[in-house]
């Protein structure tokens, strides 16, 4: 039951996760402290646990979220959600997607990508806290969206323990719960220092 009402948190919060830094880049006019490259490789490593979690026949309430998030980012990029390069974006994860499907691809590659999900991602916050730092203002940066980002990695490092006794699943999501948390602080040390 608890595990129930933290997972449909994670997925309800999913639906708008990257809303508020569309919102704020939208009325900002500007992405200073913002990286683009970041988002892409935050991308690249949402492709990379839906398709993990599909191979392995795990509960879609358990990486719902993750391809909710995944959708956002390819209308996020630059506000072009049809550009050449999100249409090739999203062939690719289709492809990938479908590989995944009809078991295309050993359980061994799967893994090891789950596996280089933690720097790929890993360095996407960085990039996030380095033009951050770099900016020195938080102004086009939404807090409500790391802080969200945070709970919904802290939540999942529980259920992928309780449900999915995944070890490198819950690596990967404490690693992202601790970067979210990092960014949120800076979002919010750069907005009231």
């Amino acid at each position: 039951m608890f595990e129930d009402i933290l997972n449909g948190s994670v997925i309800i919060l999913s639906f708008i996760i990257k809303l508020p830094q569309v919102w704020t880049t939208y009325t900002m006019k500007r992405t200073k402290g913002v990286s683009l490259r970041g988002y892409w490789m935050e991308l690249f490593g949402y492709v990379i646990m839906v398709s993990y979690c599909f191979h392995n026949k795990y509960p879609i309430k358990n990486y719902l979220d993750v391809l909710l998030c995944s959708i956002q980012l390819i209308l996020y990029k630059g506000g072009k959600a049809f550009s050449l390069e999100n249409k090739a974006c999203i062939t690719c994860i289709i492809l990938f997607l479908l590989s995944a499907l009809l078991h295309f691809i050993p359980n061994t590659v799967f893994s090891i990508l789950l596996l280089s999900r933690i720097p790929v991602m890993s360095l996407s916050k960085c990039l996030h806290i380095q033009a951050l730092y770099s900016s020195k203002t938080s102004a086009n940066v939404s807090a409500l969206t790391w802080g969200i980002s945070a709970y919904n990695c802290f939540v999942r490092v529980w259920t992928s323990l309780y449900n999915l006794n995944d070890y490198i699943v819950t690596a990967s999501y404490l690693t992202n719960a601790v970067l979210n948390s990092v960014l949120l602080i800076e979002c919010l040390y750069y907005r009231f220092y």
